[in-house]
């Protein structure tokens, strides 16, 4: 409970939220007799109060986000993300951007960024409870740490290797525990296969893609098995164009392939979540858009999540990278269209 505002969850208030309750066909919220884990008593699942709680950060995100629209200089995803988890706590960011605007980041910030009119302070509290520290590790050095202060690095996945066509390939097995092998378009006997209008290397990231979500559901198949313009598996025809189009039909083999064209970052993280993969594709700038993972289009894998949905891991067919794991608003920037892939 928050200033007397009855609350579930990791303080989800019930005042607030009773729209999004009901929306999930929960409703009278605002009556429940608040106790630990009272919400089981009223026949409601874990998940949906997860649910509740990533929307209610995600709208707070994209408060601060309009919030700070006006700093210079401009703040990266770190210290939105930090700034997200103040508004979360305590229900807005208070004098922050003025103070950015004169100090800027600097250790000044500490003592000058606050709750105005109550004196909280976000990035230093007396006596501390850890959540301080935490905001301001993040804001100031973009690291993310838990409660106990250590450094958060993605999920509970195991990277390892194996040995495919003579060489030896990384390996990730995710918190499902689905292994997924990481191949890479321009290394393998695969590199100088024929593609569209080149070579894999050059032109085979969604082929790559493919094989390596095939991969976590027990298929060894390396991009050389869809360098085609059509492709069976397991008496599957499934088709795609070279380029920017990757289209899957649902058939024996047991998978389904459902290609989405909005942005739709939740509807990713709750698959994810599920212990399946999803293909996705983004633009880079010579598409007219901006992506650290291509300068033109690039099709990569998003192979587990972490906890709080707050990072993803990319299993990315290009050899030079980025691979692993990754803020999931870093990895979305630029989002063209994405594949929910499901056994």
């Amino acid at each position: 409970m928050a200033a007397g505002i009855p609350t579930v969850g990791f303080g989800i208030a019930l005042m607030y939220n009773v729209d999004r309750f009901a929306a999930k066909g929960v409703t009278g919220v605002q009556n429940w007799q608040i106790g630990d884990n009272c919400y089981k008593d009223y026949g409601v699942s874990n998940s949906i109060i997860d649910e509740i709680m990533l929307e209610e950060i995600s709208d707070g995100k994209e408060a601060v986000r309009k919030a700070t629209a006006a700093c210079v200089p401009p703040l990266n995803e770190q210290q939105i993300d930090a700034l997200t988890a103040i508004m979360y706590q305590y229900g807005g960011i208070g004098n922050f951007v003025l103070q950015w605007n004169k100090y800027g980041n600097t250790d000044i910030l500490k003592d000058v960024v606050c709750q105005s009119g109550e004196w909280k302070y976000y990035f230093k509290q007396n006596p501390s409870d850890g959540r301080a520290e935490a905001n301001w590790k993040l804001f100031h050095e973009g690291i993310y740490v838990d409660k106990e202060g250590n450094e958060i690095i993605g999920g509970s996945g195991t990277e390892g290797n194996t040995q495919i066509s003579g060489m030896n390939i990384a390996t990730y097995t995710s918190s499902s525990g689905k292994t997924y092998i990481q191949y890479k378009q321009g290394v393998g006997p695969w590199a100088g296969q024929m593609y569209g209008n080149g070579t894999i290397a050059q032109q085979g990231c969604s082929i790559t893609a493919i094989a390596i979500a095939l991969s976590g559901y027990g298929y060894n198949f390396t991009p050389s098995n869809f360098s085609g313009p059509l492709v069976s598996i397991s008496g599957v025809t499934s088709q795609y164009a070279t380029g920017s189009s990757l289209v899957y039909t649902r058939g024996a083999d047991g998978l389904a392939y459902n290609q989405v064209q909005p942005q739709n970052k939740q509807d990713i993280i709750n698959h994810l979540r599920t212990g399946n993969a999803v293909i996705y594709h983004v633009l880079g700038a010579r598409k007219g858009y901006s992506s650290i993972y291509t300068s033109n289009q690039h099709w990569m894998v998003l192979t587990d999540v972490n906890a709080d949905g707050t990072q993803a891991y990319v299993s990315n067919p290009n050899s030079a990278g980025p691979n692993g794991w990754n803020n999931i608003d870093t990895i979305l920037q630029s989002l063209c269209c994405y594949i929910k892939v499901s056994q």
